[in-house]
Protein backbone atom coordinates (compact mmCIF):
# COMPACT_ATOMS: atom_id res chain seq x y z
CA UNK A 1 0.00 0.00 0.00
CA UNK A 2 3.00 1.95 0.14
CA UNK A 3 2.64 2.90 -3.36
CA UNK A 4 -0.84 4.16 -3.20
CA UNK A 5 -0.68 6.87 -5.86
CA UNK A 6 -4.78 7.72 -5.66
CA UNK A 7 -6.73 7.83 -2.40
CA UNK A 8 -10.66 8.41 -2.43
CA UNK A 9 -12.60 9.45 1.29
CA UNK A 10 -15.19 11.87 0.54
CA UNK A 11 -18.08 11.40 2.45
CA UNK A 12 -17.22 9.05 4.86
CA UNK A 13 -18.23 11.14 8.14
CA UNK A 14 -14.36 11.11 8.94
CA UNK A 15 -13.59 12.91 11.88
CA UNK A 16 -9.86 12.74 12.25
CA UNK A 17 -6.94 12.58 10.22
CA UNK A 18 -4.67 9.49 10.92
CA UNK A 19 -3.76 6.49 8.66
CA UNK A 20 -2.18 8.31 5.82
CA UNK A 21 1.35 7.44 7.25
CA UNK A 22 4.05 6.06 4.60
CA UNK A 23 2.06 6.77 1.23
CA UNK A 24 5.03 8.80 -0.06
CA UNK A 25 3.60 8.57 -3.16
CA UNK A 26 0.10 9.66 -2.66
CA UNK A 27 -0.43 12.22 -5.45
CA UNK A 28 -4.65 12.85 -5.51
CA UNK A 29 -6.55 13.05 -2.15
CA UNK A 30 -10.29 12.95 -2.48
CA UNK A 31 -11.41 14.30 1.59
CA UNK A 32 -14.10 16.43 1.30
CA UNK A 33 -17.59 16.36 3.21
CA UNK A 34 -16.16 15.06 5.81
CA UNK A 35 -16.21 16.04 9.56
CA UNK A 36 -12.41 16.96 9.73
CA UNK A 37 -11.87 20.65 11.50
CA UNK A 38 -11.62 23.29 8.79
CA UNK A 39 -8.66 24.69 10.48
CA UNK A 40 -6.70 21.40 9.86
CA UNK A 41 -7.70 21.42 6.39
CA UNK A 42 -6.47 24.65 5.24
CA UNK A 43 -3.27 24.26 7.69
CA UNK A 44 -2.47 21.35 5.49
CA UNK A 45 -3.08 22.99 2.10
CA UNK A 46 -6.87 23.05 2.04
CA UNK A 47 -9.23 21.22 -0.20
CA UNK A 48 -10.16 21.92 -3.88
CA UNK A 49 -14.32 23.12 -4.42
CA UNK A 50 -14.56 19.03 -5.27
CA UNK A 51 -12.84 18.08 -2.04
CA UNK A 52 -9.05 16.92 -3.47
CA UNK A 53 -6.36 18.08 -1.03
CA UNK A 54 -4.36 20.77 -2.88
CA UNK A 55 -1.00 19.29 -1.22
CA UNK A 56 -1.65 15.62 -0.56
CA UNK A 57 1.64 15.24 1.33
CA UNK A 58 1.23 17.35 3.72
CA UNK A 59 -2.12 15.72 5.07
CA UNK A 60 0.58 12.11 4.64
CA UNK A 61 3.37 14.72 6.97
CA UNK A 62 0.71 15.56 9.00
CA UNK A 63 -0.38 11.52 10.27
CA UNK A 64 3.61 11.09 10.76
CA UNK A 65 3.67 14.05 12.94
CA UNK A 66 1.04 12.39 15.22
CA UNK A 67 2.08 9.64 15.86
Amino acid sequence: MKKLKKLTLNNNSIEELKGLEGLRELEVLSIGMNQIENYILERLGGLSRKGFAFKPQEFVKYCENKK
